[in-house]
C-alpha cells in the first residue's frame, strides 16, 4: 500500500509521528510526502525516500516569470471556484496583490 501526505505548515511533524509508528509496528506502507515548495524539505522523516518526496510547485517560480498577462487564457469553466479559493486561502497573500498579479498567480498554479 501506498500512503501520500499532503504536507504543509506544521503537519510533517504529525505525520512523521504516524509513520515511525507504522515503521515500529511492522505495517508494510510505502509513504511519501507532498509539500508545497521545497523550503519544507527538512520536515520530511529519513523513512520516507527521496523519490516520495514531490513539490507541488517546484517550479512556480520559472513558471510565473515565463506567463505574460496577455497569452492568460482558462477553458475549463472550473476553474474559477478552485483558482479564487486557492487565491482567498493564501498565506503568502496573494489576495492582497494587484487583479493582473493574482490572475498571474492563479493562472502559474492552475
Amino acid at each position: 500500500m501506498k500512503v501520500f501526505f499532503y504536507a504543509f505548515a506544521n503537519t510533517p511533524y504529525i505525520f512523521n509521528s504516524v509513520i515511525n509508528m507504522a515503521i515500529e509496528k511492522n505495517i508494510e506502507i510505502e509513504w511519501g510526502m507532498i509539500y508545497p515548495r521545497a523550503v519544507y524539505k527538512d520536515t520530511a522523516p529519513h523513512s520516507v525516500s527521496k523519490g516520495n518526496i514531490l513539490y507541488l510547485f517546484e517550479s512556480f517560480d520559472k513558471y510565473y516569470d515565463n506567463v505574460k498577462i496577455e497569452d492568460i487564457f482558462f477553458d475549463d469553466k472550473n476553474w474559477i471556484d478552485s483558482i479564487y479559493t486557492l487565491l482567498e486561502m493564501s498565506k503568502f497573500g496573494y489576495k492582497t496583490q494587484k487583479s493582473t498579479k493574482q490572475l498571474k498567480v492563479a493562472y502559474t498554479i492552475y
